[in-house]
């Protein structure tokens, strides 16, 4: 059976976060046209100019793309303006104590300044000496505190003060909304969100459209962020519906000094392209194109007026087009979209490396991923590596802005060496990846503990991949503890990924045949993805299929097979059902789901139900391979056809099951010209396969042919990854032992044979011995029988006993160790 692990490449897709007045034009670019290439001066209205280049200054040390600049500095002018009316306030309110009085005078001085650290100093030190149990002037104290903290960029220092702010005063909008923020800030989605309710219930009371509409984005984000779906898509459509009549009416109706853009059109595309994100969070693929689209189309038009303001965010938009497509399976306008901006992105660079050689790099890495899926992978590793030195280059002068960019390119990196067998290098970037997670959680736990252990789970894949179990199920371990962890505070958004972890470890257990264990979690696992798809059917019913699909592969693995096929046939008809309204999308999973009936019905001798799965997998595989990359699709053609000949191996339909075979194998085979290590394991288990064939029809040469083709494949592969290959190679050198053994009457070769594959059996069941004491047995006894003398099991038997003939005879697993160990010949 083949268990699918949830090994995650991770896209970057950009959401908008219209967190504050950063679309409302309060700083603005000023250009002096009598200078070459126009130099260009910042104000912020409301802002002393000495205070906007001081903040200039520190944003500029934080290497940002343009457009994160002045989004960062409208959020920064409007918390200083926020700060310096809370300070001109207090003096108001507290006109009689002289204490306070001197306080404001030396704060606003400080502000004045852009001196952020003096302003902080001075009101800890009237909360310490002035304001105990004075609760409206501490929380004005506080709230300053923690304003000039955060203008400090010291969020994690400045959410207690905000914190305490909010709750003495929770009616004050401006407390609220600088809390609200930097929670979100820090990524904790769960505990802004009422905040952001009581923020909202304040501007409707005001009737503030423009505040309505940006908290309203707002909230959608977070609720987006907390799975929350059905929310955040009322709330950004409501936010939408606002913009879309502001952007109507003509600029001339505003009061001069409102704070306003003149056309709304650039904020509707902000609401456009999160929801689009939505959609596609919930697999609404045709309104998610639809409202990219429409976004895109604004930016185009405003990036011809102001290209140095709008083609960024025209970037931005292609590509989340470009990720859209890529879900989709369109990938040659993925492909299309993503060079687009690529080459947008290289120019912008060109003129301003510091502010965009990131989004250089970030776009590097999309098409890494977008390669990768569709089999590039030389031309992924080549994108990948571009941006690693990129974010590495721009890591050395601000490491902890480009750590996360660096270990998560490492990471996907460390899925591509894994997917085309260069485990070494796998787990190198795997283990550098994992390192970068865990530092950065030690400073900032909510934001990365869903990192490393996302890491930890894909580490584990890897080392189950290469047969290290024991060493897979402790990080398979300590990812779920993490996400156990997580589920408890924010059930909505981490239950899911527990889940995802329940399974890679059941399918690890079902591997090793701790067939009880691998029930326990597939069933579990199974118990949280019913309850998710009860709530939101679009988001996760495909994962019901997935973890009904692992669960019905353990059940015929251990012959329940009426289990096996009644869950097989309900990941069916889920995946039917789904690809009726997304064919892109779920025919592929239809496929699987067949070919694994297929499987089944083989096993259990029902050869024309076989057959029949098979052939409409096929018929599936070759309409999806003209819709789309051929790559990605020939060699699940080829596993089919190699399983379908399997079928007709086993009811003597020989000259068929040779013909499908050999399709089987010159796909494979061109396949691995290309990319040998990912395709020539394939290639040697159907030689393998074939050899079987020609063995039971009685022909010779091209039985051993074969096998030593298979044999020598698996040879080569052994030198990538001893751990994953070895297994094969004791199976194809039984092979060989058998068939010269039996057909060739050749008992030194044969033992030669027999001998190689006990030494490699020998050392898998001492690591495993549940896995391997059958198969230990079978050869124990062979080569035995092929050696001069037999001093174990003298039988004249020439077939290998069957498990219940050997506990009938009283064999036990340490008899046959301590029998392999009294032979000589070896």
């Amino acid at each position: 059976m083949k268990i699918l692990l949830f090994t995650i490449i991770f896209t970057i897709s950009q959401t908008v976060l219209a967190f504050g007045q950063q679309t409302t034009g309060n700083c603005s670019p000023v250009m002096d046209n009598t200078k070459i290439g126009g130099a260009v001066t910042i104000i912020c209205n409301g802002v002393p100019q000495r205070v906007v280049d001081r903040l200039l200054k520190n944003l500029d040390e934080r290497d940002l793309t343009l457009e994160e600049k002045n989004k960062e500095l409208d959020e920064l002018a409007d918390r200083y303006r926020s700060l310096e009316q809370e300070v001109e306030r207090f003096r108001r309110d507290n006109v009689d104590d002289k204490n306070i009085q001197g306080f404001v005078e030396q704060a606003l001085v400080a502000l004045q300044k852009g001196d952020f650290a003096e302003a902080e100093r001075l009101a800890g030190e009237l909360l310490d000496k002035h304001l105990e149990n004075k609760v409206t002037q501490a929380a004005s104290a506080n709230f300053i505190k923690g304003q000039a903290l955060s203008l400090q960029y010291k969020p994690v220092e400045a959410l207690p003060h905000l914190k305490k702010a909010y709750n003495y005063r929770q009616e004050n909008r401006e407390y609220a909304f600088a809390y609200a923020m930097l929670l979100q800030k820090q990524q904790q989605f769960k505990q802004a969100i009422p905040i952001c309710e009581d923020i909202l219930q304040i501007d409707r009371e005001l009737g503030s459209i423009l505040d309505v509409a940006i908290i309203l984005n707002n909230l959608a984000i977070l609720y987006r962020n907390t799975n929350q779906y059905e929310l955040a898509e009322k709330y950004y459509l409501e936010s939408l519906d606002i913009r879309r009549k502001l952007a109507k009416i003509p600029s001339n109706v505003f009061e001069p000094n409102a704070i306003i853009l003149s056309n709304f059109e650039p904020n509707v595309a902000i609401v456009l392209d999160n929801l689009a994100i939505l959609y596609s969070d919930t697999n609404r693929y045709e309104l998610a194109e639809k409202h990219h689209l429409e976004a895109l189309d604004i930016r185009r038009k405003f990036s011809q007026v102001n290209p140095k303001v709008y083609k960024p965010y025209v970037t931005m938009t292609l590509n989340n087009l470009a990720s859209l497509y890529s879900d989709t399976n369109r990938y040659e306008l993925a492909e299309k979209h993503h060079l687009e901006a690529l080459d947008i992105r290289r120019k912008l660079a060109q003129a301003n490396p510091k502010a965009y050689k990131h989004y250089v790099s970030m776009t590097l890495y999309n098409l890494a991923i977008l390669y990768n899926e569709t089999n590039r992978y030389k031309l992924a590793e080549k994108h990948y590596l571009e941006a690693l030195e990129l974010d590495r280059q721009l890591g050395q002068t601000n490491p902890m802005v480009y750590k996360p960019n660096v270990a998560m390119t490492l990471y996907n990196l460390a899925n591509l060496y894994s997917d085309t067998s260069r485990y070494d290098l796998a787990e190198k970037h795997s283990l550098e990846s994992l390192e970068l997670y865990r530092k950065l959680a030690q400073a900032n736990p909510n934001a990365y503990e869903p990192y490393v252990a996302r890491t930890l789970n894909n580490l584990a894949s890897l080392l189950d991949n290469t047969n290290r179990y024991e060493l897979a199920e402790k990080y398979y371990l300590e990812a779920l503890d993490i996400r156990r962890k997580l589920a408890k505070t924010n059930p909505k958004a981490y239950e899911s990924y527990v889940a995802t972890i329940l399974i890679n470890l059941a399918n690890l257990y079902n591997n090793i045949n701790h067939y009880k264990l691998a029930e326990q979690y597939y069933l579990e696992a199974l118990d949280i993805n019913r309850k998710l798809a009860k709530t939101n059917p679009k988001a996760y019913e495909a994962k019901v299929a997935l973890n009904i699909n692992n669960l019905a592969g353990l059940y015929k693995d251990t012959n329940r097979y009426e289990l096996a096929e009644k869950y097989y046939l309900e990941a069916l008809n889920i995946n039917r059902k789904l690809a009726k309204t997304n064919s892109k999308i779920y025919e592929s999973d239809v496929a699987l789901n067949l070919n694994n009936l297929a499987s089944l019905y083989n096993e259990t001798n029902q050869y024309e139900l076989a057959e029949k799965h098979c052939l409409e997998a096929i018929k599936l595989y070759q309409k999806l391979t003209q819709k789309t990359n051929p790559e990605v699709y020939e060699h699940y053609i080829a596993s089919t056809l190699n399983n379908l000949a399997n079928v007709y191996n086993k009811t003597d339909r020989y000259e068929l099951a040779k013909q499908y075979y050999l399709k089987a194998l010159n796909i494979d085979r061109k396949l691995a010209k290309t990319n040998p290590s990912v395709y020539e394991p394939d290639v040697a288990g159907i030689l393998n396969n074939l050899a079987t064939l020609h063995n039971k029809t009685n022909h010779h040469e091209l039985t051993e042919q074969y096998y030593l083709e298979a044999l020598k494949l698996y040879r080569q592969l052994v030198k990538l990854n001893e751990k994953t290959y070895e297994p094969y190679i004791a199976d194809v050198l039984y092979n060989l032992g058998t068939f010269y053994f039996f057909k060739l009457k050749d008992k030194n070769t044969s033992h030669n044979y027999f001998s190689e594959s006990l030494v490699i059996h020998r050392n898998w069941y001492k690591k495993y011995p549940k896995l391997y004491e059958d198969k230990l047995f079978d050869i124990l006894m062979l080569t035995n029988i092929s050696a001069k003398e037999s001093p174990c099991f003298p039988s004249k038997e020439p077939l290998p006993l069957a498990p219940s003939e050997k506990m009938q005879q009283g064999i036990s697993s340490e008899m046959i160790i301590e029998c392999s160990f009294k032979i000589k010949s070896f």
